[in-house]
C-alpha cells in the first residue's frame, strides 16, 4: 500500500512539473544590420578663437552591424556621418565617427526582440574631423551613450529611433531600419508558477492558490464583478457597480438596514426608523421627519416651519408673513403676494429699449415675482402676449411685439420657469387699451400681458 502511494505521488509530481514548465523550439535571430537617417547637433569648442558657431544643426546618417549575444544584450559597431557645423567667419567642420558598443534591451514580455522594446547603449568611439579652418582636436577617442525604442516585426525587420551622445559637441537623433538574420534554435521556457493551467505570460493573477478554479486569465471567478471572488463572496449576486465590503455584501453606511445603492437618505441617525428608501418616516408628509416634528398631525403638503407646524392660515401657499391678502379663499390660485390671480395680467413696468426687444434693466426686476409665481404652479400654462402702439407698419409691429414677448419668455426661463409652460405671441397694435392719438395712450398700448391658459 505504501509503495502504491509513493508511485502515485511520483506520477502527480511529474504531471505538476509538466504543467508548470513547457519548452518549445523557436528560431533565434542573432546577426543584424541597419541604416538610418537623422538630425545632428554639433557644437565645436570655439572658445579663445575668432570663430563662432553659425549653424549647429545638420542632417546625418548611420550604418551599423550588430550581434545579439543574449536575450537582452547585444554588441554593435557603427559608422556615423554627422554632417557639418557652419562656422563664422566662413568655414565648416565635418564629423565622422567609428564606434563599438553594447546595448541592453528592456521587454514587456518574455519574448526578446518582439514588438516594442526599449534599450540603453554605451561604448567607445573614434571621431574624425576635417575642415577648411585651422583647428586643433584635443582627443579622437570618446565614450558615447545612447537610448531609444525599437519595434520588431515577425519577419526579422525592426524600426528603431534613438538619441546618441558621442561627445560634448556632437549628438544625433535618428530613425533607422534594421534586419535580423536567423541563428541557432533556442528553447523558450513557458512557465506556470501557480500551476493553474495558465502560463505566466497570460496569467493576470499569477499567485492564485493551488487547486482553485480559474478563468482564461488565470484569475478566480467573480460572477457579480464586485471585486470579491465567488469563493469568499457571501452575497451573490450583488448589482453591477455596487460598492461592497470584504465579504462581497453591499455597504450600509448608516446601518439602517437599507444598502447604500438603494438608500435615498444615506446619513440617517443611528436607530431611526426608516422606510424602504432608507429615509426617516414622515407620517404627515410635511417634509419634517417624525423624530423632529412637533406638529405630527398637520395636514399633508401644508407649508410648515422647521418644527413641522403650518404658517399659512388661508392655505394659499403664501406664508402669513408675506401674505398681502391673508383672507383669500383656501386653495385658490394666488400671485406672489398671496392675492387671487386675474385671468389676464398686465406686466406693468416691463419696458424695452426704443424700437428694440432688449429689456431695460429696471424691467428685469419687475419679472422676478412673476417668475416665482409661475414656478410655484408648475402645471400652469400661460401666453406671454406682446403689444405695440399703432405707429409704423402692422407687419413690423407684429414682428417687434413677438420679439419682445420672446425676450420676456427667455428671461423667465433664465429664472427657472419651465419653458414648455409658456407661449410667446406678438399681436402688434391690435386690442389697444388706450387712445393711440396721445403719447400717454400709446405708452399704455406698448405692453406685455400674461394670459392664463390653464390654471
Amino acid at each position: 500500500m505504501n509503495i502504491a502511494k509513493q508511485v502515485c505521488a511520483v506520477v502527480l509530481m511529474g504531471l505538476m512539473a509538466s504543467t508548470a514548465t513547457v519548452a518549445e523550439e523557436n528560431p533565434e535571430n542573432q546577426w543584424y544590420i541597419g541604416a538610418g537617417l537623422g538630425i545632428s547637433e554639433l557644437e565645436p569648442d570655439a572658445n579663445g578663437t575668432i570663430y563662432s558657431v553659425e549653424d549647429s544643426r545638420d542632417s546625418g546618417y548611420l550604418l551599423y552591424l550588430g550581434y545579439d549575444l543574449f536575450d537582452n544584450i547585444s554588441i554593435e559597431g557603427h559608422y556615423t556621418d554627422l554632417g557639418e557645423a557652419v562656422m563664422s567667419p566662413t568655414g565648416k567642420i565635418d564629423y565622422k565617427i567609428f564606434g563599438l558598443g553594447g546595448l541592453y534591451y528592456f521587454y514587456d514580455d518574455e519574448e526578446d526582440h518582439k514588438d516594442l522594446s526599449a534599450f540603453l547603449k554605451a561604448g567607445l568611439g573614434v571621431m574624425k574631423n576635417s575642415s577648411d579652418l585651422k583647428f586643433e582636436r584635443q582627443n579622437d577617442g570618446h565614450i558615447f551613450f545612447g537610448a531609444g525604442l525599437e519595434y520588431a516585426f515577425d519577419n526579422g525587420f525592426a524600426l528603431r529611433t534613438e538619441l546618441d551622445l558621442y561627445d560634448e559637441d556632437a549628438q544625433l537623433l535618428s530613425v533607422s531600419l534594421l534586419k535580423r538574420f536567423g541563428g541557432n534554435e533556442r528553447k523558450t521556457i513557458i512557465k506556470d508558477d501557480d500551476q493553474d493551467g495558465v502560463i505566466n505570460s497570460n496569467d493576470q493573477c499569477p499567485e492564485t492558490a493551488r487547486g482553485v478554479m480559474v478563468n482564461t486569465n488565470g484569475c478566480e471567478p467573480d460572477g457579480d464583478q464586485d471585486g470579491v471572488i465567488d469563493r469568499v463572496d457571501q452575497c451573490l449576486p450583488t448589482p453591477m457597480g455596487a460598492r461592497v465590503d470584504t465579504s462581497g455584501c453591499e455597504l450600509d453606511g448608516d446601518r439602517d438596514g437599507v444598502v447604500d445603492s438603494k438608500d435615498q437618505c444615506p446619513a440617517t441617525p443611528r436607530g431611526a426608523q426608516v422606510d424602504i428608501a432608507g429615509c426617516e418616516l414622515d407620517g404627515d408628509q410635511d417634509g419634517v421627519v417624525d423624530s423632529q416634528d412637533q406638529c405630527p398631525d398637520s395636514e399633508p403638503f401644508v407649508r410648515v416651519d422647521s418644527k413641522g407646524c403650518a404658517l399659512d392660515s388661508d392655505k394659499d401657499g403664501i406664508l402669513n408673513s408675506h401674505d398681502k391678502c391673508p383672507d383669500s379663499e383656501p386653495f385658490v390660485r394666488v400671485d406672489s403676494k398671496g392675492c387671487v390671480m386675474a385671468q389676464v395680467i398686465v406686466l406693468k413696468g416691463v419696458l424695452f429699449e426704443t424700437g428694440s426687444a432688449q429689456l431695460k434693466e429696471d424691467s428685469k426686476a419687475m419679472l422676478h415675482p412673476v417668475a416665482e409665481t409661475l414656478k410655484r404652479y408648475p402645471e400652469m400654462v400661460v401666453e406671454v402676449a406682446g403689444y405695440t402702439d399703432s405707429r409704423g407698419s402692422k407687419r413690423n409691429n407684429e414682428q417687434l411685439s413677438a420679439r419682445r414677448a420672446n425676450s420676456v419668455v427667455s428671461y423667465l426661463m433664465s429664472m427657472g420657469v419651465n419653458g414648455e409652460n409658456m407661449i410667446a405671441r406678438g399681436y402688434g397694435p391690435v386690442d389697444p387699451v388706450a387712445d393711440n392719438a396721445t403719447a400717454v395712450g400709446r405708452a399704455e398700448n406698448r405692453r406685455v400681458e400674461l394670459h392664463i391658459l390653464k390654471r
